[in-house]
């Protein structure tokens, strides 16, 4: 069975619809590439976002966008957030939803969605569009049935727009615009045509690297306008209207270089200019409902000449500003009395001259590259992407939703050259760096927080691992006082569940240009119910994913600690990293230095690989007194390394001498055997790697206070006879041992939160069980 229709998120009907394009999308770049075994997909970071969650991001956005741009007259704004999710709810028992706006608050939504400007940076195969495109057809359907305020809108829409063109349309064309607007609504009066081709034409904007992406974008909305046609066998062409040309409206660049529009301005503030830029312009928008080949063929060609004449005045002023620059030099040279003085001036009038001429070619080069660019060639695409340019867009978008490439920064696919050029746009945007190491989807964030409006909303779905890393920890920062996270929105099943596509934990966000200090963190089901829901200051010394994952009671147990930590030794024990080094340089030779690889133990009397003396050389001083995994699946321990072995890659604790071979060695072990220290782990480490796996890294274990004088040696040295000859279980099951609750209870007694000991126990279960419950895909 075969539709061309597509279906809304509760169709449960099994049906071939336009999103099988998307799928056909991903598909294609899944495409092995036979020299290097990898995919296409893999290298561009490009997966396909389900249904649902697109469904789920666009409402978010939506619902934002509007509850800033309209009121309601009652004031409730609570329950005006649950008007808005009604009137966008896909149930047909909601088709009543327009009895619950009155008339002004019905005009001033559909004026309000008729101002929309909404963009995907990363389109890919137009999901997002199109989601977009749905929920506000649904929502124009139901404030109004008949088209009767939209098609008000459109008129005053192409009015103004005429204005703005007024020297590059005659009166028959003017009139000729708003009689095809009044004949498109008296054919479609009860289709949703009139509503999606207009969308389409003033609010839906899509961008990416990829032409091919474009190509199947145009291609669904295509479709999503046929649909709404129905053929009279007795009108000429069956009186199906042509479709848009979408040339302008989903374009091939790279949305991460822009081109700085206010160093062009005096290249295009000629009067000649400014009116060959408004005839493009006007052309642009001819060519979106130009009905023939022909019609189009004349349009480019126009358009063609016109970009002639721009480049010769570009040339002109650039020969008129290099002549008038030297004039000026030799005025100021005649000035000065003796031949010595004016070759002075000549020298450093040069300099300067250079200095100016470098900063004018690199407005010139960005001039001639907004003016060389055609959208209608569909397998090029631009180096740069400029919406005001492009789009006709000067003032920002109201949303900014998508899903960026999942690229991480040691990825072939992101050069170094990309690396230094969209730092460098960075910094040109916000006057400050990103940190190094940032994956792809940082440098759309701080791009497309810049296409925001100030009260535009951006939507991401994005992986989690910023939340917790270094580099994320430092972009965290990056944001504050440039725009905001108003939502983070976890889930506690996958967001990808199926096996084929993205093996990675991820995350919903909303953002904001305005400074906002709070961010609310929610956790969904499958079903994309929210379960859980807090509130945290964005301002935090901790990372923000640490934070989400730590229940309230831990962080007032772990502040208290820290306070009472004694600062005088933090010197003499810290944190590292084990060895690194290809597995294949291991031995069994006992002549070469012990290595604990896998071995996983309470205990280590002995290790299970060995490695030469020479490439250990550079570490030999710093043999682990605790080693505990990097990697951490059902199980967490930390190892007292009686042999004194290195390890391969594992977090470490170094001590001292005198207190390796002191008690306090023991009282530090079971500290770190504790479920108040692995449950620090659990809510510390990386969790976006998939298939369960906690990556716990030794930077994140220096936020653990560590430098205290442990009292109980003779208790741990007791367990320490308890744990020598086994391994530990998994969690769930080990935390139930003798051992390990005295463990707890000594570590309990002495911080002092014997009342919090079970409540630490089941939250260390609940995570671990969350992370590896998450990890399974759903079939």
């Amino acid at each position: 069975k075969f539709t061309v229709e597509e279906n809304t998120p509760i169709d449960q009907e099994v049906a071939l619809d336009p999103e099988l394009l998307g799928r056909v999308f991903e598909n294609l770049l899944a495409a092995i590439n036979p020299e290097t075994g990898a995919t296409v997909r893999k290298q561009t970071g490009s997966y396909y976002t389900p249904r649902a969650i697109v469904d789920y991001m666009v409402e978010e956005a939506l619902i934002a966008t509007l509850s800033q741009k309209c009121q309601p007259t009652d004031g409730d704004a609570e329950l005006w957030d649950e008007q808005l999710r009604y009137l966008f709810d896909y149930a047909q028992m909601f088709d009543d939803a327009n009895e619950f706006f009155d008339d002004r608050e019905t005009d001033e939504i559909v004026k309000a969605i008729s101002e929309l400007k909404i963009l995907d940076p990363a389109v890919g195969s137009g999901a997002f569009p199109m989601g977009m495109l749905h929920k506000l057809t649904l929502a124009l359907r139901r404030l109004d049935p008949d088209n009767t305020r939209w098609e008000e809108l459109q008129r005053n829409i192409a009015v103004e727009r005429s204005k703005k063109a007024y020297n590059t349309q005659n009166q028959q064309e003017r009139n000729d615009e708003l009689t095809e607007i009044s004949n498109t609504f008296e054919r479609y009066r009860d289709s949703d045509f009139g509503r999606k081709l207009y969308l389409i034409q003033n609010s839906i904007f899509g961008v990416d690297i990829q032409p091919i992406a474009c190509q199947i974008a145009k291609l669904r909305f295509f479709i999503s306008l046929a649909i709404e046609q129905k053929p009279d066998r007795n009108a000429e062409n069956f009186g199906i209207k042509p479709l848009p040309n979408l040339e302008t409206r989903f374009v091939a660049a790279d949305t991460l270089i822009g081109l700085d529009i206010s160093e062009t301005e005096g290249l295009f503030q000629d009067s000649t200019v400014q009116q060959l830029l408004k005839e493009i312009d006007a052309i642009r928008e001819k060519f979106f409902l130009a009905n023939n080949r022909t019609q189009k063929y004349k349009l480019e060609k126009r358009e063609e000449n016109y970009r002639a004449q721009l480049e010769k005045e570009l040339e002109r002023q650039r020969t008129e500003w290099i002549e008038n620059q030297q004039a000026e030099i030799e005025r100021k040279i005649a000035q000065l009395p003796n031949p010595e003085q004016r070759e002075q001036m000549r020298e450093k009038e040069q300099k300067a001259y250079e200095k100016r001429k470098e900063k004018f070619d690199a407005s010139f080069e960005d001039a001639r590259k907004i003016v060389q660019w055609k959208p209608y060639d569909q397998n090029a695409k631009a180096d740069w992407f400029e919406p005001e340019r492009m789009f006709g867009v000067p003032d920002g978008f109201d949303v900014v939703v998508g899903n960026p490439p999942y690229v991480e920064s040691r990825n072939s696919l992101l050069s170094d050259e990309q690396k230094i050029a969209y730092g460098k746009q960075v910094v040109s945007d916000w006057k400050d760096d990103l940190p190094r190491g940032s994956d792809l989807l940082i440098y759309f964030y701080a791009r497309s927080a810049k296409f925001l409006n100030e009260s535009g909303n951006g939507c991401f779905i994005t992986q989690n691992a910023w939340l917790n890393t270094d580099y994320g920890n430092k972009f965290q920062q990056f944001s504050l006082n440039k725009f905001s996270f108003l939502k983070i929105i976890d889930s506690s099943s996958k967001f990808f569940s199926d096996s084929k596509s993205q093996n990675i934990n991820t995350i919903i966000t909303l953002f904001v240009r305005e400074s906002v200090e709070d961010i609310e963190y929610g956790v969904v089901d499958a079903n994309l119910i929210i379960s859980e829901k807090r509130v945290i200051k964005s301002r935090q010394l901790m990372k923000w994913g640490h934070i989400f994952a730590m229940p309230e009671f831990y962080r007032e147990i772990l502040t208290k600690m820290r306070s009472e930590a004694r600062k005088n030794v933090s010197d003499k024990i810290s944190f590292g990293q084990g060895l690194n080094f290809p597995l294949s340089q291991l031995s069994t030779d006992n002549s070469d230095l012990p290595v604990i690889v896998k071995s996983a133990q309470f205990i280590a009397t002995s290790a299970d690989k060995r490695i030469k003396p020479a490439l250990a050389s550079k570490r030999m001083e710093k043999i682990p007194a605790l080693v505990m995994p990097r990697g951490v699946g059902s199980r967490h321990y930390c190892t007292f390394n009686s042999c004194r072995a290195f390890s391969y890659s594992h977090v470490e604790l170094y001590l001292p001498e005198d207190l390796w071979n002191s008690d306090r060695h023991y009282c530090l072990w079971v500290y770190l055997n504790s479920s108040f220290v692995w449950l620090f782990r659990e809510i510390t480490g990386r969790k976006n790697l998939g298939g369960g796996l906690l990556k716990a890294e030794a930077t994140d274990m220096k936020m653990l206070p560590i430098d205290f004088n442990f009292d109980f040696e003779r208790e741990a040295k007791q367990v320490f006879e308890m744990l020598k000859d086994r391994e530990p279980l998994p969690v769930a099951k080990e935390i139930q041992t003798d051992e390990h609750l005295l463990i707890d209870d000594i570590v309990a007694d002495y911080f002092g939160f014997q009342d919090r000991l079970e409540d630490i126990r089941n939250a260390l279960v609940e995570q671990v069980n969350f992370r590896l419950i998450r990890a399974r895909s759903k079939k």
